[in-house]
């Protein structure tokens, strides 16, 4: 159950601290009071989206916390999360600042949207303002029956999922191999292998290649360097002669001074290493041995491939690989026939796996729709709607003249009501009036709330279009519930006020909204000031004082 509830700086809210207890907690005010607040509120610490960005925040930072009371064995091993609980508590905070950006946080550790939908799904179920009205979106009404079957259609939901997503792989394959296999794209594939075939591509030659040509290219301008290089340490004087004349000057300087003796061998070790260089460049010299038909043959094949490299904007070894892949194609799109007529046998036997799957699905969904509306039609009788038919539709979706082939299955399902006796049952959002839908919607959430182990449930006005003995059905109904969840209900009647195990009262003070505990005495003066208006009477009084007992009776 949510045992507290704690709002900070959020909207026209500066601080609610407040308990709730198990049963009936009602929450009334006037209107502007701030009552949708607390349900947005709550909606946020669950992970819902912030409208409005920032906007509402009023500080440096908005706070929400929502406390839980949890019995950890009823919660599903996706809900668990690894949660150490503290004494049997949940602890849910979302921090909300100035920038619309969000932080969430379970029992103090960072925990993502994603897991928090998880977990909360299963803790509590808000029902908001209007939200009653979904009902007329008829996409709702197959998963409100998958809901109502929870385990029961798990097991059977999984094999359509199964089937349909092979199934969709499995026609994914097909249009791509029969894409690949226009002639036009066969004839054109063809053609580029033909072009790269014909050039014997070989990267690692093809570079040597480039890096020879452009030796080649630069024959002459090496040649002269070359033999500039030389003539500088061969002429008369060069390095080899000038260096001689050092040495021969030094050597009649060591006859006197034997300290020149190391520079004189420095020298000579000098004399010796320009010697072999002079060598290895006269042996490069006489290996650029120019021959004009190998050089045409480079040319030919450095100017056809790098046509090609500039068609296709890759490199040499890209070039390598696209013919390979290129092959690779071709060999699929000639093979298509064979691999395309096996492909589709399968796509037949998936397609036989799905029907059988999902027809299995269907007759389950079928009968417990009938369940489902003897539950619903029993509930909203004692929601003083009586005399209705409530029924549903399943019709078969098709696509390409046969069963659709979907994760959710064929099913498409419309509600249906008659409103009388006698008249055929229509598309529910033709003919339920505002009052109608917030009964039906009350009993279908009672019927789904016996099957499911959400513990709590929260109202926002679902008391929407109702009066007078309807009204006090609607809250006979509530109080019955409420032996069984945990219910925080925000309400306009008095009737349904009236039927509170805990009553609290929403006020704007100074432009603050505070969310005030009520006493018994203080919540029998509210019921009465929602009976007659503002201005409490002894009368008034007598009758709420009447009301509550009649409720609690």
């Amino acid at each position: 159950m949510l045992r507290e509830l704690t709002i900070s700086n959020f909207i026209i809210i500066d601080r609610i601290n407040v308990q709730f207890d198990q049963g009936l907690n009602i929450i009334t005010g006037e209107t502007g009071a701030g009552k949708s607040i607390i349900i947005e509120a709550i909606n946020l610490a669950l992970g819902k989206k912030l409208k409005n960005g920032g906007q509402k925040i009023k500080h440096n930072k908005a706070v929400i916390e929502l406390v839980f009371d949890v019995d950890s064995s009823r919660l599903s091993r996706e809900a668990h999360l690894g949660i150490p609980l503290n004494d049997g508590l949940i602890v849910i905070t979302r921090e909300i600042y100035p920038s619309g950006k969000s932080l969430s946080k379970l029992n103090g550790e960072i925990i993502t949207q994603n897991d928090l939908r998880i977990l909360t799904e299963e803790l509590i179920d808000v029902h908001g303002q209007y939200m009653h009205q979904a009902l007329l979106d008829e996409t709702t009404h197959l998963k409100i029956i998958d809901q109502y079957g929870g385990t029961d259609l798990k097991a059977v939901l999984q094999e359509v999922e199964r089937t349909a997503t092979a199934h969709a792989e499995i026609l994914d394959e097909i249009n791509h191999l029969e894409d690949d296999g226009d002639e036009r794209a066969l004839e054109s594939l063809q053609f580029e292998l033909r072009e790269l075939s014909r050039i014997q591509l070989d990267p690692r030659a093809d570079e040597e290649l480039f890096l020879k040509f452009d030796r080649l290219s630069h024959l002459e301008e090496l040649m002269d360097h070359l033999g500039q290089s030389l003539e500088i340490i061969d002429q008369d004087p060069g390095i080899l002669e000038a260096l001689q004349r050092l040495k021969r000057h030094l050597a009649g300087v060591e006859r006197v001074d034997s300290d020149f003796t190391p520079l004189i061998q420095r020298i000579d070790s000098t004399m010796i290493e320009i010697s072999d260089i002079r060598d290895e460049l006269r042996d490069k010299e006489s290996g650029y041995d120019f021959d004009p038909q190998t050089y045409q043959q480079l040319e030919n094949r450095h100017t056809a491939l790098s046509l090609l490299m500039k068609k296709y904007g890759m490199t040499l070894p890209e070039l390598k690989a696209f013919e390979e892949e290129l092959q690779e194609k071709i060999r699929r799109i000639e093979g298509r026939d064979l691999l395309l007529k096996d492909l589709k046998n399968r796509e037949r036997l998936l397609y036989q796996e799905y029907l059988e799957a999902a027809t299995v699905l269907s007759d389950h969904r079928k009968r417990l729709f009938k369940a489902f509306r003897d539950r619903v039609i029993g509930e909203i009788e004692d929601l003083n709607l009586t005399g209705v038919l409530f029924d549903a539709s399943f019709t078969v979706k098709t696509r390409g003249g046969r069963h659709r082939v979907d994760t959710g299955g064929f099913d498409d399902v419309k509600f249906l009501l008659s409103a009388n006796k006698g008249m055929q049952p229509l598309p529910l959002k033709t003919v339920a009036s505002g009052g109608e839908i917030s009964r039906i919607m009350l009993g279908i959430k009672i019927a789904m709330s016996l099957q499911d182990p959400i513990e709590t449930m929260v109202f926002d006005e679902i008391d929407t279009g109702i009066s007078g003995n309807t009204a006090y059905q609607v809250a006979k109904k509530m109080g019955a519930l409420s032996g069984l969840k945990q219910l925080i209900v925000i309400t306009h009647l008095p009737q349904i006020a009236a039927a509170a195990h805990r009553h609290l009262k929403i006020e704007k003070l100074e432009g603050l909204s505070q969310l005030i505990p009520l006493d018994p005495v203080e919540s029998t003066n509210e019921v009465a000031r929602m009976l007659s208006g503002d201005k409490l009477t002894e009368i008034a009084i007598d009758n709420a004082r009447h009301l509550i007992d009649q409720m609690k009776g």
